[in-house]
């Protein structure tokens, strides 16, 4: 199989989200704003890049963050980071996909709506960076998920055409820009959406235990 696999970050390569959202509540508290992580709450905004959420917040909730994006970034990655060196472990079974990636000449991309700073720190964190090619992030693009713009941009670095590309994500937002984007996508199923609401994937998985290079084989045939 000569192809690509492209990664999202946050819910897929680290099960980041409890730890990301407690981060905004532990920053937004400083301000004495009131900030929700129940998953009712959560769900709604998995997937979007952070301008998008902010944007959101304001128009949902009227939360006005007094930060500028870099700064508020900055504030939460710092917590994050914490939380993750305490609660994370890496994945063996992630290591022994990319590693077959390798040896199958698979090659292999992050797209994430993070900030590369963040995604380049998350990454080494896993001892993972060295198995990517590219990693494209938010500052890579003008249009974020549910836009395909950043799984279009990972297959133009790579050199490969989107419908050899498959994506593996968890939110709906990435499935919608994965399809947008005319690749396969697999689906990371997490306690924020129900089997039925990850429908648009090719295939839905727990984790990559469940997952193999003969098995993505057979989505392109």
């Amino acid at each position: 199989m000569s192809g690509a696999l492209i990664f999202d970050m946050d819910g897929v390569l680290i099960n980041s989200t409890p730890y990301s959202w407690e981060a905004f509540r532990l920053v937004l508290q400083e301000e004495d704003i009131p900030f929700s992580t129940k998953i009712t709450d959560v769900k709604g905004y998995l997937g979007m890049a952070l301008p998008e959420l902010v944007k959101a917040w304001k128009r949902d909730f009227n939360i006005t963050i007094p930060y500028d994006l870099n700064t508020l970034s900055q504030k939460i990655g710092k917590i994050e980071l914490q939380l993750f060196k305490k609660h994370i472990q890496p994945d063996p079974h992630l290591s022994d996909l990319l590693q077959q990636a390798k040896k199958s000449d698979l090659k292999c991309a992050v797209a994430t709506s993070s900030f590369r700073w963040r995604a380049d720190s998350i990454l080494k964190l896993l001892k993972i960076h060295k198995h990517f090619d590219t990693i494209i992030s938010a500052e890579d693009v003008i249009k974020h998920k549910p836009h395909p713009d950043v799984f279009l941009k990972a297959a133009t670095k790579l050199n490969t055409l989107p419908r050899n590309c498959l994506v593996f994500e968890d939110a709906l937002y990435g499935i919608q820009a994965a399809r947008r984007a005319k690749m396969k996508c697999i689906a990371m199923k997490t306690p924020y959406y129900t089997r039925k609401e990850l429908g648009q994937a090719d295939r839905i998985i727990r984790n990559f235990s469940e997952i193999n290079v003969p098995k993505i084989k057979t989505l392109f045939n």
